[in-house]
């Protein structure tokens, strides 16, 4: 082997060490990459930044570089230090001394990307705090919930969700555990709104879901023997909904008509054989499926973005502070 090619094979800039992480037998932190014997092969952007590092930074070094390969956005700890174990390291060997610029670049890469926990926010003295996936429209930027997860502040401190297809309910609860939000009708008639829910085009789906058939009746038919939908029930034509289809069947055959039969969320489901007739006027349970942030709660941890240019989730281990 010639000079030339031995000064080649150890060039840590040269295609065959853009394909692999460099020997490391001088490192002593073999702990950090103890598992990275060989990595997927560097962008044509990352190549460009270890090629980047000059003759004269080569000539200078003397201890092993370790360069923070970044995919994206890095996360950062609160204090605009890398959390190393999200990020891709790759380490070079030089015969003298690491150049001061790349360290300099290194903590300018992680402050540009640096990613907190965003505020929880509030409507008025409303005891549901607003936080990821949700985010409070027009308050809180954009980057702080995921889409289709808009709330608005109503009027008396209550908070709003409007569905693509179906208008606003109003929210009662959030369960971040297990991922569920509680609706109800501002209008106080929940089953007329049942009548044209329509979840898709939204993240959004039921915990339970089960067929209820709607029928009309006139009123004095129904007064003594069935509970009455009472805000779609005026004084001569009475709503009635009822999850049993022998029921159902039973009261069309006298003076009854069947409205529509509709599969509609509740929060439990009743047995088929079950014969009575619903008010239908429990809150709406609905669930999502993704993000799934269940892990970071568990943790006691805040969920979010990991950074401003991605919907990729992380668990922040710091605090979130409370806006009004």
């Amino acid at each position: 082997m010639t000079s030339s090619d031995h000064s080649k094979s150890n060039d840590p800039t040269s295609s065959r060490g853009k394909e692999k992480v460099w020997e490391r037998e001088d490192y002593r932190g073999e702990d950090l990459l103890h598992k990275s014997k060989q990595v997927e092969p560097l962008s044509n952007k990352e190549a460009a930044f270890v090629d980047g590092i000059s003759e004269t930074d080569h000539q200078r070094s003397h201890a092993a570089l370790i360069i923070v390969v970044v995919p994206g956005n890095i996360p950062c700890t609160r204090n605009n230090s890398p959390a190393a174990v999200f990020l891709r390291p790759v380490v070079l060997h030089f015969p003298s001394r690491i150049p001061s610029s790349c360290s300099f670049l290194l903590l300018l890469l992680c402050a540009a990307a640096a990613a907190e926990p965003c505020s929880i926010a509030r409507c008025g003295k409303n005891k549901v705090p607003i936080r990821f996936p949700f985010r409070q429209q027009g308050k809180q930027p954009e980057n702080c919930g995921y889409r289709g997860f808009d709330l608005r502040c109503g009027s008396q401190d209550t908070i709003y969700l409007d569905l693509p297809y179906s208008g606003e309910f109003y929210v009662r609860d959030i369960n971040h555990l297990d991922q569920q939000i509680s609706l109800y009708d501002p209008g106080d008639c929940l089953p007329k709104r049942l009548l044209g829910l329509n979840l898709p085009g939204s993240p959004f789906v039921p915990v339970f879901i089960q067929n209820y058939t709607f029928l009309n009746c006139p009123t004095q038919v129904t007064t003594s023997r069935f509970n009455a939908i009472d805000c779609l029930t005026n004084s001569t034509n009475s709503v009635l909904a009822t999850s049993s289809a022998r029921l159902a069947n039973r009261i069309a055959s006298s003076s009854c008509r069947i409205i529509t039969v509709l599969s509609i969320p509740v929060p439990w489901q009743a047995k088929d054989d079950e014969e009575f007739t619903a008010a239908l006027d429990a809150d709406i349970q609905l669930t999502w499926n993704a993000p799934r942030c269940g892990d970071c709660k568990e943790q006691g941890v805040i969920c979010g973005l990991k950074s401003n240019s991605s919907e990729e989730i992380f668990c922040f281990h710091t605090p979130s502070k409370d806006i009004s």
